[in-house]
């Protein structure tokens, strides 16, 4: 013991006391049960997978690619959740994943071939 307190003396110097405190000093920790009860489970389209995902009233009155699609031409295509990217895609049916239009992620960088144009778009673009 130090006599200053219960914590035995250690081998650090007095020079990294302060940083080791600051590091292994007890923080109060909110508890995080009010945020699970406005969570909700949902299986992702054209998939067993199953993800948390935030309550129905959080995204009311927008698009959003868990409640709330929008009429766009992939939104019968399964869904993919990309955790190293942190979006949500639709896999085309040629096995392609497309970042979901309904996704609020403005990374839309992806290996494409074509399929997230919309057909009408992609038309234009080919007859000029």
């Amino acid at each position: 013991m130090n006599g200053k307190g219960s914590r035995p003396r250690n081998n650090f110097s007095d020079k990294y006391r302060e940083g080791y405190d600051l590091i292994f000093r007890k923080k109060k920790i909110k508890p995080v049960v009010h945020i699970v009860s406005e969570m909700e489970r949902y299986t992702l389209l054209g998939s067993d997978r199953v993800l948390i995902v935030h309550s129905k009233d959080k995204c009311k009155g927008s698009h959003c690619t868990i409640h709330n699609h929008s009429d766009h031409h992939m939104k019968d295509w399964p869904q993919n959740w990309r955790e190293d990217r942190g979006i949500m895609e639709r896999i085309c049916p040629h096995g392609i994943g497309h970042p979901d239009p309904d996704d609020p992620t403005t990374d839309r960088i992806h290996g494409c071939d074509g399929c997230c144009i919309p057909p009408d778009e992609n038309a234009r673009r080919i007859n000029g």
